[in-house]
């Protein structure tokens, strides 16, 4: 391919394209059928703040104690709620956890969806490495209940954990495999197969945001995550886009 075309191909990425990496729905309400799991809203106002009481002292639990450790007495102590009306709100730990776990997935959702008009004119590589980056960002600031996320999806027979879990990392795949389609259709990204390629991009993604940041002892600084971010975006760049390093080269 020659330089020119290499040039005209990767301005044709318009806004149109890296929203693929961006865009999604909610997708809670379908977790919630796969799962068995319906939406449950307390009728007053004082039930709702001792529910949501109840959720906010899980989630600082779980994020520090992990899944196996956990009690329910943990929680409600924390929450400064009768251990009895717990119960009231969910049947069990793995009842609020997985309440926990479907909030974050919309939050996750919502926070790595770019706004439309966010670097609209920029070259597509500064759009792919600001996309990395807030990547490692965003999973920072939720890294107690992501790790927390992991574990019990691997550590319990309860299969809805590890449908939630792969639900959250499928539409980070769904995601990248659409923007590789869309690379392949204007004659980048060639010779790949699209969807093993999302399953290891993320899979490095993931796991770089896991061992770095979810299991570190302490939350790495703004810079330390902006540079985990850019190394891991130069291995996003050199698999999608060769052709356009190797003409910066030469």
């Amino acid at each position: 391919m020659t330089n020119a075309s290499n040039e005209r191909n990767l301005e044709s990425i318009d806004s149109a394209m890296t929203p693929e990496l961006e865009a999604d729905h909610d997708g809670t309400l379908k977790i919630r059928e796969l799962i068995g799991r319906e939406l449950e809203i307390p009728r007053t106002k004082k039930a709702r703040t001792t529910k949501q009481g109840l959720l906010d002292a899980g989630a600082k639990i779980f994020a520090l104690k992990g899944y196996e450790q956990t009690r329910v007495a943990d929680i409600t102590e924390l929450a400064a709620v009768a251990h009895g009306s717990f119960y009231r709100y969910f049947s069990d730990k793995d009842a609020i956890l997985q309440e926990l776990l479907l909030e974050l997935y919309k939050e996750l959702g919502a926070a790595t969806q770019g706004d439309e008009t966010r670097n609209r004119s920029s070259n597509p590589l500064k759009q792919l490495e600001s996309f990395n980056i807030r990547f490692f960002h965003e999973y920072a600031k939720r890294r107690g209940l992501l790790r927390v996320a992991r574990e019990a999806a691997a550590s319990t027979n309860e299969g809805c954990f590890r449908d939630i879990w792969f639900a959250m990392r499928g539409r980070f795949v769904t995601r990248t495999h659409r923007y590789i389609d869309k690379l392949q259709s204007r004659g980048l990204a060639t010779g790949l197969d699209a969807h093993l390629t999302a399953e290891a991009l993320g899979a490095m993604s993931e796991q770089m945001a896991y061992v770095l940041i979810g299991l570190a002892q302490e939350l790495p600084s703004d810079e330390q995550l902006t540079a985990i971010g850019k190394t891991c975006n130069t291995v996003w760049t050199r698999t999608l886009f060769p052709e356009a390093l190797s003409d910066d080269k030469a």
